[in-house]
């Protein structure tokens, strides 16, 4: 965040990029997260609700943390949406305010409560049962690597304080 005296000069100076050297840069973006599965057949408009086993290759790496990592590299498209629908909410206000007519320009049909980041699809750990009985269905090999923190053992001792109050359950 310099500002530069003389602007053009500056920009003068600078080396121009070539048209290969800019191809390059956009085949390397790109490969980077395409998947090794064929995937250019895949329909995204398929509301197939199933996983199956031969749209993932090989072991699906999860890793268990403060969310549900899974390592999606290895996954087809078709695969990777299913994931993403697993953390798919509809959003109450959206239906509101349709029923009472009112503008929903900038309020979302549905709520996606999971993350992409890198080779990862990122869920909520509230879904790891139901993702495991997905993945078990369908066939799925899948290795858990659990790295939860357990924490520590504190020893607590409860009493009332002044009167003893009654308790109804």
């Amino acid at each position: 965040m310099e500002s530069y005296p003389n602007q053009l000069k500056v920009l003068a100076g600078t080396r121009r990029i070539t048209k290969q050297e800019i191809e390059d840069y956009i085949s390397r973006w790109y490969s980077t997260g395409a998947s090794k599965l064929g995937e250019d057949d895949d329909a995204p408009w398929s509301t197939d609700s199933g996983f199956n086993a031969e749209n993932v290759n090989g072991t699906v790496h999860i890793v268990l943390s403060d969310r549900i990592y899974i390592d999606s590299s290895e996954m087809t498209n078709s695969a990777k949406r299913q994931l993403r629908r697993m953390a798919v909410v509809s959003n109450k206000q959206y239906y509101r305010n349709l029923a009472m007519d009112v503008p929903n320009y900038d309020v979302s049909r549905f709520i996606y409560l999971g993350e992409d980041k890198g080779k990862y699809i990122i869920l909520p750990r509230g879904l790891r049962e139901e993702l495991m009985k997905r993945f078990d269905k369908a066939g799925i090999s899948y290795a858990i690597e659990d790295k939860r923190v357990s924490g520590h053992r504190i020893k607590v001792s409860f009493g009332t304080y002044g009167k003893i109050q009654k308790s109804w359950f």
